[in-house]
């Protein structure tokens, strides 16, 4: 049976040691490697912290967005009361924080991304002091399920309105489906 030698040399519990004092000196540094948008927001509504993700997805990148109202920046105008209105009550301790949530957000070029959301509301001594969210931009996603069902409406429609008979089976031979003109033909309508 092999065994493993599991203390560490001196080298490397120095270099553990490096490591974890680079991530207390400079710990939001860190949220730079995640592939989604962090943003801390203040109880007064205005960024606290944007990740680099955040910067490009909005395009931000250079500009210093803190102190920044995110409401009036990155919410669509459409949206906005209703976004804002939940964080109030959030702010105001009148709801739970929303774990999950979805909303567009606008970038400075004003092309809208839709996000989805995991939210916490940060506190101290219960007193609520803001949120920090991670979001996830799901645009493509959402644009790719309105297509899907837009063509499936134009399918339904076509089959519903042809006067061809269209009967739809599968390779098994299985009957699956018939439209108007085929039940008329037949005579089961």
């Amino acid at each position: 049976m092999k065994t493993f030698d599991t203390s560490l040399s001196e080298a490397t519990k120095s270099v553990y040691s490096t490591l974890l004092m680079s991530l207390k000196e400079d710990p939001l540094r860190f949220l730079d490697l995640a592939g989604v948008l962090i943003v801390v927001i203040s109880s007064d509504k205005r960024i606290v912290y944007m990740n680099k993700k955040g910067h490009e997805l909005l395009g931000c990148i250079g500009e210093d967005v803190q102190g920044l109202n995110w409401f009036e920046n990155f919410i669509p105008s459409r949206n906005r009361k209703a976004v804002e209105s939940v964080f109030e009550k959030i702010m105001a301790g009148e709801i739970k924080s929303v774990e999950f949530y979805e909303n567009p957000v606008v970038s400075r070029s004003g092309e809208e991304r839709f996000i989805t959301w995991e939210n916490y509301f940060l506190q101290d001594d219960g007193n609520i002091l803001g949120t920090i969210s991670s979001g996830t931009d799901v645009t493509q996603k959402k644009n790719a399920l309105e297509d899907i069902m837009q063509s499936e409406e134009k399918y339904r429609n076509l089959f519903e309105t042809s006067t061809d008979a269209i009967l739809i089976y599968d390779f098994e031979g299985n009957f699956h489906d018939a439209n108007p003109a085929a039940l008329d033909l037949f005579g089961y309508r």
